[in-house]
């Protein structure tokens, strides 16, 4: 390995001793069923055919501080996301062997002058694909990260041989389901496992965002029906995360061998979402039951409102003095007084259910519901969600509604949370 990067030798040493470590592993617990991928199973309760289907992985640009999240479609339609920054590491491995089969068989395609030998089953199955390199970082002037793309390597097959969609599959099997997962689990295995003359390190993490999609000509007719009436329903070859955030230009495009992005910054909406979800990240101050908030323009502005009420009472009741017969002036500063405290409390009141005094002068908000902190740093409802459940690992969020079990297994009821 030179300069950070790893290489086919590379490569081979570390799965040499991946396999030789985790076999001793697997050898010391033989009952350890072995992993089984799942990513191009057939639900036969499905009412599509076997060979109608279509299947994709994508690994998109969070805006969240530079982090990517890995999300796939598998061929029975379930849905399989992660953002775990180790298996984000390994999965750039499993793309790059993925995508080294697209482009051998890319070539092997084009040099054959009929697409399929005799006898073989004819098939219509499109593979596109799309790979492009965050290459460098800039500091913009708000103090934000802006990064440069490299050229893509993207490119469109039709398979019309069962063989070549073989050789598709097998390593887009890698890339889709929980086969990353069970590699980073491998790897961080031999690692502990490894011997300390001859220790496993990881290779340099290459970054990069990708879109992976494999269609059969059996699936193009359900896809129209099934998507053609409601526009807001679309498969995740053809979401805004795959087009905007892993820059997917769509397989159906005429010209997608030709529109690559070049050199040049991330698109613009992707640009303001990391600067807006910055921006809001730079008011948190998390805790482990709350999320504090700094809005001194807020809390001291209130106070100085009402100390401005106070004096101006205290200066009617200087004033006036005698000058009107039978009214004690200090009335009036009385009521000021009044006026000005029932104010504070009623604007203490208005945002936070429970707002200590002591953070109150301090000029700190302390949130702990959603809708407070989306009351008081005005940040939109959807981001703010996505903040909060990025940072989760630091803050626990209790999800309440009728579907609990779709965010987390269970909810322990001692657990210190964000409502």
């Amino acid at each position: 390995m030179e300069g950070g990067l790893w290489d086919d030798n590379c490569i081979i040493t570390m799965a040499k001793s991946i396999f030789r470590d985790y076999g001793f592993v697997w050898k010391s617990n033989p009952a350890a069923p072995l992993p089984r991928h799942s990513g191009l199973d057939w639900d036969s309760e499905s009412s599509l055919p076997p060979d109608a289907f279509e299947t994709c992985s994508i690994v998109y640009d969070t805006a969240f501080r530079g982090k990517r999240s890995i999300l796939c479609q598998e061929r029975h339609g379930s849905i399989e996301a992660s953002a775990n920054r180790g298996e984000v590491h390994c999965a750039s491995f499993a793309f790059d062997v993925c995508l080294k089969a697209f482009e051998s068989l890319e070539h092997y395609v084009g040099s054959q002058s009929s697409p399929g030998a005799d006898g073989e089953e004819k098939c219509g199955t499109m593979v596109y694909w799309k790979r492009t390199e965050l290459q460098a970082e800039a500091v913009d002037e708000a103090g934000g990260v802006d990064r440069f793309l490299g050229e893509p390597r993207t490119s469109q097959l039709d398979l019309c041989s069962m063989r070549d969609i073989v050789t598709t599959l097998v390593p887009f099997s890698m890339v889709c389901g929980p086969f990353i997962g069970q590699l980073e689990k491998t790897t961080q295995t031999a690692v502990i496992f490894s011997d300390r003359g001859h220790p496993i390190s990881k290779c340099m993490e290459v970054r990069f965002l990708v879109s992976f999609m494999i269609q059969t000509s059996e699936y193009k007719p359900f896809k129209k029906e099934a998507f053609e009436d409601d526009p807001n329903v679309t498969p995740l070859s053809a979401c805004p995360i795959a087009e905007e955030q892993a820059l997917a230009l769509g397989p159906m495009s005429s010209s997608v061998r030709n529109r690559g992005m070049g050199d040049g910054l991330l698109p613009q909406r992707l640009i303001e979402k990391n600067k807006a979800i910055r921006a809001g990240l730079g008011q948190f101050t998390l805790d482990s039951s709350s999320v504090i908030i700094r809005s001194r323009w807020y809390c001291w502005g209130t106070l100085a409102c009402c100390a401005v009420l106070v004096v101006w009472g205290l200066v009617i009741g200087f004033i006036v003095n005698e000058r009107i017969q039978g009214v004690d002036p200090f009335n009036i500063s009385i009521f000021c007084w009044t006026f000005a405290g029932f104010l504070t409390i009623f604007i203490k009141s208005l945002r936070v259910e429970n707002w200590p005094w002591r953070d109150f002068f301090r000029g700190r908000v302390v949130c702990r519901f959603v809708s407070e902190v989306v009351a008081v740093s005005r940040i939109p409802v959807q981001l703010s969600l996505s903040i909060l459940l990025r940072l989760e690992p630091i803050v626990i969020t209790n999800k309440k509604g009728p579907f609990p079990c779709a965010w987390c297994e269970s909810l322990g009821p001692a657990q210190a949370s964000l409502g």
